[in-house]
């Protein structure tokens, strides 16, 4: 292999490019980008493709694993012709429904047997494609065999040292490569290989790999705590590498840089507005608030006032209880009392009649 030194270039690609927009939406499943995304990961995707313009312009372009479609239809704006593979049928559906163009065209195809007739293309565009294939020498072969002589392969990979290493394993992904594995698999097949790495920023950079302090124009510093920095030639600690190869020597590669700072206007746009709520001396919402705190503290104190009323009623009602309980003795002390009279008074008129005749019967039996 040949490691292609950086060349100066030009390039004639328009100045401005608006970001493709379908006109349906497709589900993201997290096995491939889908537009609408926005932060880095919008960054690194778009990005990838507007790298591959200026290799692109004028050509026959084949985009293998296009997804939705949207790269393609980016490239289209530059390509003579693109073509754009995937082995997903609702994704190559999508895409000839929102991206389809006199130059732009879907087909549904496996990355190891690619519906393109041989040495029909250009460039190969194939970005995080290759961790998918489980053979991934047949699919160097199949861009080779559908390349033109000297034709352009533009490819990325994850770097499996540094791309989410914290994160669970991708289940979509069957063989993941680490940088140097990438390369060697691209050198396999292509005489002159160009290593590029790719990290976000507020944006995105792709520019030549470096591996050693001052072994890139571009000098790095990376860090794992933001306390301690490490110097390195080229992006520190880049999770994405890229390789621009072709059996045609002296290629022009430019480095690349992609500024997109949406997702930090949109960060400064929330912070701003929490700011302008926090500082509003009454809005609406609190003008509800407190209405809403008046009510629940006049319902308070008018269970309050309730709460009185039944106390007093339950006082009222015990003392009601007991005056009644004392009355109801007293009637019955008086009857015990009138029950005992009663039956003095019986007993007096029955026994008096008897003692007389038990009188009068003593004094005849002494006569």
């Amino acid at each position: 292999m040949t490691i292609m030194p950086q060349a100066e270039t030009g390039t004639s690609v328009p100045r401005v490019f608006a970001l493709p927009k379908p006109a349906e939406s497709l589900e993201f499943t997290g096995e491939r980008y889908v537009s609408g995304l926005v932060g880095e990961i919008q960054n690194e995707h778009y990005h990838r493709y507007f790298f591959a313009l200026g290799l692109c312009e004028g050509l026959d372009v084949l985009d293998v694993a296009s997804g939705e479609g949207y790269g393609s239809a980016l490239l289209g704006k530059v390509a003579r012709s693109v073509v754009g593979v995937d082995i997903d049928k609702e994704s190559v559906d999508f895409a000839n429904r929102n991206y389809l163009s006199k130059g732009v065209s879907f087909q549904l195809g496996d990355a190891t047997s690619l519906p393109v007739a041989s040495q029909s293309v250009d460039v190969v565009v194939s970005f995080e494609t290759i961790e998918h294939v489980a053979d991934q020498d047949a699919f160097l072969r199949e861009i080779k065999r559908v390349l033109r002589p000297d034709g352009i392969l533009v490819m990325s990979s994850p770097n499996k040292d540094l791309y989410l290493k914290d994160a669970e394993e991708n289940p979509y992904h069957l063989k993941e490569l680490d940088k140097q594995e990438f390369l060697d698999v691209v050198s396999r097949h292509f005489a002159h290989v160009t290593p590029l790495e790719q990290r976000a920023f507020v944006g995105s950079v792709i520019v030549r790999e470096g591996g050693r302090p001052r072994a890139s124009a571009v000098e790095g510093f990376g860090t794992t705590d933001c306390e301690n920095f490490t110097r390195v030639g080229g992006v520190p600690d880049a999770p994405y590498v890229l390789a621009v190869a072709s059996d045609r020597p002296g290629l022009s590669v430019p480095d690349s840089l992609f500024y997109n700072p949406r997702w930090i206007w949109r960060l400064e746009e929330l912070r701003l507005l929490a700011e302008s709520k926090a500082s509003e001396p009454l809005t609406a919402e609190n003008d509800a608030l407190r209405r809403e705190i008046a009510a629940l503290r006049g319902e308070t104190a008018a269970l309050r006032r309730e709460i009185s009323a039944l106390e007093v009623s339950c006082e009222k009602a015990e003392l009601a209880a007991q005056i009644a309980t004392q009355a109801i003795a007293a009637r019955l002390e008086a009857s015990r009392d009138e029950a005992a009279a009663l039956r003095n008074s019986t007993s007096w008129r029955i026994t008096a009649p008897l003692r007389k005749a038990v009188g009068i019967i003593k004094r005849l039996s002494r006569h």
